[in-house]
């Protein structure tokens, strides 16, 4: 056994030997890449980051960024180099299918590396030098395998037969007993150094390194970034509330924010400057990293001198100004220096409140945090933390943002369409600081206690927002609406009567508090469109989005009542000839009308009223006429049926003879009922036409 091995061995490295030595060329050695470190690394809320790389560098130098190959799109879209006096001649990287590419041009495949023996047999005709046990020089035929038994039955071993056609004729080497095999084609020596040297590159199958070129003078610091993909960091907030506040007066609490992110990057994070950006920048992907090929046109071959002209593009200037060279990442403006000043300031003061917020209950405070600084932009808000982070790739971190005395307020919130019957215990947080904060969960303590969850959106300096945390069962609610609608205000002019129709919703909240002290309580009664608060007065109350916040100052152990008023404008033009009686007399006893509008609706009520009841009369007229008509169709079809000269069918004339003396004294009453209707109408359409109020 112990043979068996060393001969495997032997052969193993015999293989190497070979290989090393066709690979060997004496080229000039290529100058040293610098490789660019890792210094910054901004990570937004807009799900990306900006990762900042620097080396220090002598004159002209390549230098050298391994990144992942799921980052190229974005490294190719956003990749900025900053260099005070030098320049970037170029930005090289292997392509996405290149080793594909490079093969495809090379007079062998890529299996053909994978040992000595498949390489010589891709090579047939190659011309070779071998040294070792036999000193050959010719053209490769082929490399065979050939099986050997071992001395003493201790099993077999393969070994390879190098046939190679020199000018003394076909001989013969074995593969395991060269120690060198030389191609003594230069240009196939170039093409074997160029494969490897792509299989080198290519050997992380899912990164890649870019190549920068840089040129200048002199000592110099070179520096690199792009935006790429990552995790979105979140925020946390912890606030501690202080006791005993006053129910409508702010009181100060600790506001603690921590921030936590994944490094998934790729790479180790090493002692970076990290910096949180909190903003909604515009973000998008773009497949850079991918070849396209455009679909040409096919063209029939040109003959007799006919041309092609080239397509025109347009134009741009011949020279282009300089682009200024941006300023270092870490610079800081006049301005954004008084900011970091002025958030030292902040959180020297937040250190000294901290040590005294619990002091007179002999709670202990939370433990102090070393905050990042705040920087208010014009888009977004930067937290720069205040020492170096090291995190490795795959791991995440939990790092404090801020540790500020906010004003906060203890308010109970009444929500109906989140919970019916209670109002949801809140905190309302005022942002005092110089820099805003981003949005994020909030757990609430008050002194060691735990107290509930709540969320917290973004919060712009100056500004203010509440967080509900828990149900306040120990304040009951219930409400009740009602609807009216009157006419407030008109006037008649031209027959016409223009009128204010004003409706109005009353919800009245009853209230009870079951709390041993006053309560601040905060009604969100909906938007209800054009309508009008009435009551109570808008002044005093907030509006949100959806809601309009109507505050309650509720005694202890106490009930409240409080109606909640609105109102609606309705303009109407009715004509008064078309009103009934009845829809006039309604107008005549309107509580919101002025009296000579209501004694001008009263009579014109009183004439329109006799042109109804003389309507109706005429009404029922023309009803027993229309009977009588009925009436005398069915006595002609009867007497047609009987006798002439018979009892019954005089019984029938006489009867149709009563019936038209009755309907010609009916006609004469309807004709003049209709005349006097219509006199009637005459004077009504002359009063309201002349009447104006």
């Amino acid at each position: 056994m112990r043979t068996r091995t060393l001969l495997a061995n032997l052969a193993r490295c015999a293989s190497v030997i070979g290989l090393v030595g066709a690979m060997a060329a004496p080229l000039a050695a290529a100058p040293s890449a610098l490789p660019l470190a890792l210094k910054r690394v901004l990570l937004s809320s807009g799900g990306v980051g900006y990762f900042e790389y620097e080396a220090q560098v002598e004159g002209a130098a390549e230098l050298t960024l391994e990144a992942p190959l799921s980052q190229m799109d974005d490294i190719l879209k956003s990749l900025i180099v900053y260099d005070e006096v030098g320049a970037v001649s170029h930005i090289t990287l292997p392509g996405k299918e290149s080793l594909d590419q490079i093969f495809r041009d090379l007079p062998f495949g890529a299996a053909a590396l994978n040992s000595t023996v498949e390489l010589l047999n891709a090579l047939q005709g190659a011309e070779v030098e071998i040294k070792g046990g036999s000193a050959l020089r010719g053209r490769l035929l082929k490399v065979t395998a050939e099986t050997a038994l071992l001395p003493d039955k201790l099993g077999s071993v393969t070994r390879h037969r190098i046939a190679v056609m020199t000018p003394q004729g076909l001989q013969q080497a074995m593969l395991e007993e060269v120690e060198a095999l030389r191609f003594t084609d230069p240009t196939l020596q170039e093409q074997l150094q160029k494969a490897l040297s792509a299989i080198s590159e290519h050997r992380a199958h899912h990164r890649r390194t870019l190549r920068l070129q840089v040129n200048g003078e002199g000592k110099r610091k070179v520096r690199a970034g792009y935006v790429v993909e990552a995790p979105l960091w979140k925020t946390s907030y912890r606030l501690s509330l202080s006791a005993g506040a006053q129910a409508d007066a702010p009181a100060p609490s600790r506001l603690q924010g921590w921030a936590l992110l994944e490094n998934m990057s790729g790479q180790d994070w090493e002692g970076v400057e990290l910096t949180l950006a909190s903003g909604n920048p515009v973000t998008f992907r773009q497949a850079l990293y991918q070849a396209y090929f455009v679909k040409r046109p096919e063209v029939p071959i040109e003959v007799l001198g006919r041309v092609l002209p080239r397509l025109d593009t347009g134009t741009v200037a011949a020279q282009a100004a300089p682009a200024p060279t941006p300023p270092p990442f870490a610079a800081m403006a006049p301005q954004e220096e008084a900011d970091k000043q002025s958030n030292a300031a902040e959180a020297r003061a937040g250190r000294a409140y901290g040590k005294s917020l619990y002091a007179a209950d002999g709670v202990a405070s939370t433990a102090q945090l070393e905050p990042a600084a705040g920087q208010e932009g014009v888009e977004q808000v930067l937290f720069t933390l205040p020492a170096p982070v090291s995190v490795k790739n795959g791991y995440a971190v939990l790092l404090p943002i801020a540790d500020r005395a906010v004003p906060t307020l203890r308010v109970s919130l009444y929500q109906p369409e989140t919970q019916e019957r209670h109002p949801l215990a809140s905190v309302q947080l005022t942002n005092d600081t110089v820099t805003s904060l981003p949005p994020g969960a909030i757990t609430i303590y008050e002194q060691s206690s735990y107290l509930g969850d709540g969320r917290l959106s973004a919060l712009p300096v100056g500004d203010k927002r509440l967080v509900s945390f828990a149900v306040d069962t120990k304040i009951n609610v219930n409400r009740n609406d009602q609807q009216t609608s009157a006419v407030s205000k008109g006037k008649i002019s031209g027959g016409m009567f223009y009128s204010t129709r004003m409706d109005t919703t009353t919800t009245t909240y009853r209230i009870k508090s079951l709390h041993p002290d006053d309560r601040l309580l905060w009604i969100e009664h909906p938007h209800q469109g054009d309508w009008k608060l009435v009551s109570p007065d808008a002044t005093a109350v907030e509006m949100t989005p959806e809601a309009y916040r109507i505050p309650q100052v509720l005694k202890k152990n106490a009930e409240t009542e409080l109606p909640v008023v609105f109102q609606y404008a309705q303009e109407e033009v009715l004509a008064l000839t078309d009103l009934s009686a009845d829809q006039i007399m309604v107008y005549a006893g309107s509580s919101q009308l002025d009296e000579p509008l209501k004694q001008a609706f009263a009579k014109l009520g009183e004439a329109r009223g006799q042109m109804d009841r003389l309507k109706k009369e005429i009404e029922q007229l023309e009803q027993q006429r229309q009977a009588l008509f009925k009436d005398q169709e069915r006595l002609r079809e009867n007497l047609g049926r009987v006798p002439a000269n018979s009892d019954l069918a005089k019984r029938y004339l006489k009867t149709l003879d009563t019936q038209e003396n009755t309907l010609e004294a009916s006609h004469a009453s309807l004709q003049q009922k209709t005349a006097e209707l219509e006199k009637l109408r005459q004077q009504f359409e002359q009063k309201v036409q002349a009447l104006t109020l």
